[in-house]
């Protein structure tokens, strides 16, 4: 500790060094007899399996694995151990006003669904696409159709089997997409009564949920994965939206999985 060098070189009291760092003198005196190293290891291993996790979604881990401990705690060994990740600063200049949108607040689940596209390649340089379905109040995700060609037609019949699975939405959120005008798209909707919510364009961030789960995919698999086929591809996003559903803690429902809060909901 640097207190303890200026004490022992230069001789200068502990009363006045605490006094010029703003320091309390029983923080000085306190010593702290708890090891940390199996903490610090546990806080390695869920952080190196998790790689795009932060402190909060590990220190969520650790308490399902019985780990009392406080959140602060982790953050200071999560920055000890140099885990922390320096903040994204985006260099674009957004110069133009924002149209105001009024989102619907989902209340239960199957109430507000949001959708949208999302984009990879494989090996060979083929772009493929996704189109990610999430449930806002849980934080589902459906496992995604992963083509590469995504017309209005196959949106469509892909809603409807959601649909059909679990029961319409009674809002849809999405942008103003030509796939989502599509006569098709538009039958389904008008077959579920289902309301659409359209974003204005260039927002975004009005439908934030699904643009903050499409992050996620890209943080955790496709900037990390090389995709051989299309077919690889396909299994490896269906294998990831199993385990963001059935592993992965959220802050919103009080750091339990999506499919925690969808359980409880469906079996009272």
């Amino acid at each position: 500790m640097l207190i303890q060098q200026l004490h022992t070189q230069f001789n200068v009291p502990i009363t006045v060094l605490c006094r010029r760092f703003n320091i309390p003198r029983a923080s000085f005196y306190r010593k702290n007899t708890k090891d940390v190293t199996e903490l610090l290891e546990a806080i390695k291993d869920i952080a190196f399996k998790h790689s795009a996790w932060g402190y909060r979604l590990i220190w969520a881990e650790l308490r399902k694995q019985g780990i009392k401990i406080n959140h602060k705690k982790v953050y200071r060994l999560y920055r000890c151990t140099g885990l922390q990740k320096p903040p994204v600063v985006s260099g674009r200049k957004h110069s133009k006003p924002t149209q105001p949108f009024e989102a619907t607040e989902a209340e239960f689940p199957g109430h507000v669904w949001a959708g949208d596209f999302l984009h990879d390649k494989i090996t060979s340089g083929r772009g493929f696409r996704i189109f990610n379905v999430l449930d806002v109040f849980t934080r589902r995700g459906f496992e995604p159709p992963v083509e590469f060609s995504l017309p209005g037609r196959t949106i469509a019949s892909y809603l409807d089997s959601l649909c059909r699975q679990y029961g319409p939405p009674r809002v849809f959120r999405r942008d103003d997409g030509p796939e989502f005008r599509s006569w098709k798209f538009q039958k389904v909707i008008r077959k579920w009564r289902i309301r659409e919510e359209v974003i204005p364009p260039g927002q975004p961030f009005s439908n934030g949920h699904i643009e903050s789960y499409q992050g996620t995919m890209r943080d955790e698999l496709l900037q990390r994965e090389e995709f051989e086929t299309l077919r690889d591809a396909r299994q490896k996003i269906h294998e990831w939206v199993r385990s963001y559903n059935t592993q992965r803690p959220h802050s919103a429902p009080g750091y339990r999985t999506p499919m925690e809060v969808w359980d409880e909901y469906y079996s009272n």
